[in-house]
């Protein structure tokens, strides 16, 4: 399984605030609109860290080495290779030699200065600076230099100076000191440096943590320096190679300073600059005439990996500091030696291509994204989106490394679009929602007629001097009036006060056997049977059932034989009014009681049919 990515993205902390984009200086982060999260594309990443550095909301995490090196502390002898940028990172640390011994009080067993690495390679800088023998080239001691040329200017990768970094130079050096299975860790200030062997067939660092990985380990081990006595580095020391964190601290190692105004070499270290300057010694180099020393970070004392905040003054004084004494304290003759022991070790190495570059965009697909989000150039002043000009924005967007979220003038020209079409949207639905407020007035005032309309029906059909009874197909009571309770008797009488209506009841526990058989027969053949004479309670009724609806729903009209004074026609004549003139509202009604308006209007027309037919058959009808 291969180790982790050097840089992720934490999609927990994101906030997708685009500042990882727009440092990013080869476009290795990109922002995914459909999912809305930032990645990190490993491959184009040349570890600079700015990613890392620029995120205030620590959402960009570097790959932790600290569980790695606890492990090699306690299951073999251990080197801790000291970076000479400690005197700019641990001020707080008020001598350098209770450093050594906090070190080794987290279980190293020794503790070695890489500045004798920079001592090693310096001597061959001096040599390529003082013997130029026709070609140019890119110091090498910088791992984002290195890995942007290697990425995205292949064609320079044989001007990379051949030469290991410090590190790996006294690391190869000190592996003829050491037992074969002695494990070297690397402190620095450098994130990049984690995977600088990578590629390396043999790799002579097994281990790299940064200084904020340090401190970690300090805080985990609680070791700090009132609790330790003083240590010295292990032989080998360190000579001018305690200056490296300086911007120019290489070339003060290799005996050049900044008063060589004919000197043939030219120094940038600051971000963008030193990477303009690889572009540069591409196109023009042949007109320049001069080797390039370049560092990604302004001096390796401000490399990503140091705390956050730094003074970068405060810091190269602090460096000077620390070399002044580093360089009083040196035993020269003993340091001589050690470099003639180390001229005996090759440091050369070379660096594989491995091109990243993507195919140009055309000029057509540029001027689309122009004019998409309505820029040109003379708007390039901006630069907020991380880009120098809106065109190399449009390039980068049509490239597929950037989105057009990333130009706020866009977004914001996006948003007053958005913003007027939801007003649009919101007037709309004022004028809906008063459209409904009207409907909703309308359709209570209709309610409320209907509802006095219904009890005046209800009024009238309980007042009937018939008793009229509506049952379903299984003879349960679903309607019934005041006198056809009262023919039932007291019994049916005290049922009702608790279940108006007798709804729901059981009309063949109410009334004979023949009345519920007659209504029983009337769903089952969907006719009318007018006439019949029944017995209820010792008293002489004349019922006539019909079919409402065919097989769901039956009714009977039952007359009192003995209450022939009774003005049927009178009633007959009020129903078919009511009927005749509130139509909607009897439909309304029967909706209300569950059945439909068609059920209703069916109900009380077979009811009129029912007792009109009923009236002429015994003799009382219209005169």
């Amino acid at each position: 399984m291969g180790k982790m990515p050097l840089f992720s993205v934490n999609t927990d902390k994101c906030t997708n605030c685009s500042v990882c984009i727009r440092t990013c200086p080869v476009s290795a982060v990109r922002y995914n609109s459909a999912t809305e999260k930032s990645s990190i594309d490993i491959d184009r990443c040349i570890g600079c860290g700015d990613c890392y550095v620029n995120c205030a909301f620590q959402a960009i995490e570097f790959r932790s080495s600290v569980d790695e090196v606890k492990h090699l502390i306690n299951n073999y002898t251990t080197v801790a290779l000291l970076d000479p940028a400690i005197s700019g990172e641990f001020e707080d640390i008020t001598d350098y030699r209770k450093f050594i011994t906090m070190i080794k009080s987290l279980g190293f067993d020794h503790v070695h200065e890489v500045s004798f690495g920079v001592d090693i390679v310096a001597e061959k800088y001096a040599d390529m600076l003082n013997n130029y023998r026709g070609k140019y080239y890119i110091f090498s001691p910088c791992p984002a230099i290195v890995n942007y040329v290697r990425k995205y200017h292949p064609n320079l990768v044989k001007n990379l100076a051949p030469i290991y970094s410090p590190s790996i130079a006294v690391a190869k050096y000190l592996h003829n000191t050491y037992s074969a299975d002695t494990k070297f860790i690397y402190i620095s200030p450098c994130i990049a440096s984690k995977d600088e062997e990578e590629h390396n067939e043999v790799k002579y660092i097994d281990a790299n943590i940064t200084f904020r990985e340090l401190r970690t380990m300090f805080a985990d081990s609680q070791v700090k320096e009132m609790m330790v006595e003083f240590d010295e580095f292990d032989a080998p020391c360190g000579y001018k190679g305690a200056m490296y964190p300086l911007v120019n601290g290489l070339l003060y190692t290799a005996g050049f300073t900044e008063t060589d105004y004919n000197s043939n070499y030219i120094s940038i270290a600051n971000r963008r600059d030193s990477l303009n300057a690889v572009k540069t010694f591409e196109k023009d180099i042949i007109k320049i005439n001069k080797h390039f020393n370049l560092f990604y970070c302004k001096g390796c004392a401000m490399g990503p990996g140091t705390t956050s905040g730094a003074n970068a003054i405060l810091r190269d004084t602090a460096v000077k500091k620390y070399a002044i004494k580093r360089i009083e304290r040196l035993d020269i003759e003993k340091w001589k030696q050690n470099m003639d022991d180390a001229g005996k070790i090759d440091i050369s190495t070379s660096f594989f291509i491995d091109d990243r570059r993507s195919t140009p965009p055309t000029d057509e697909m540029v001027e689309t994204i122009l004019q998409l989000i309505d820029q040109h150039d003379s708007y390039g002043y901006c630069k907020l989106c991380g880009f120098d000009s809106c065109r190399e924005f449009a390039h980068a967007v049509a490239s597929g490394k950037a989105d057009t979220d990333l130009c706020l003038i866009y977004n914001i020209k996006a948003k007053e679009q958005h913003i007027e079409k939801l007003k649009s949207k919101n007037d709309d639905l004022v004028k809906v929602n008063e459209k409904l407020r009207s409907n909703e007035a309308n359709l209570r005032s209709a309610n409320e007629s209907s509802q006095k309309e219904i009890d005046q029906l209800s009024l009238l059909f309980d007042n009937l001097v018939t008793g009229i009874v509506i049952v379903d197909k299984s003879l349960k009571i679903t309607k019934s009036n005041s006198t056809f309770i009262k023919m039932l008797g007291d019994d049916a009488a005290d049922i009702a006060e608790f279940v108006p209506g007798l709804v729901n009841a059981d009309i063949t526990t109410l009334v004979p056997e023949q009345f519920s058989t007659l209504l029983s027969r009337i769903l089952e053949i969907n006719e009318n049977i007018i006439g019949k004479n029944i017995v209820i309670n010792d008293n002489l009724f004349n019922v006539s059932a019909f079919s409402i609806i065919p097989n769901e729903f039956a009714g009977a009209i039952i007359s009192d034989m003995q209450a022939a004074e009774v003005q049927k026609e009178q009633i007959t004549s009020k129903i078919t009014q009511v009927i005749d003139d509130n139509l909607e509202m009897v439909q309304q009604i029967g909706f209300l009681l569950g059945e439909g308006a068609s059920k209703t209007e069916k109900k009380l027309n077979a009811i009129i049919e029912a007792y009109n037919l009923m009236s002429k058959e015994n003799g009382y009808g219209n005169k």
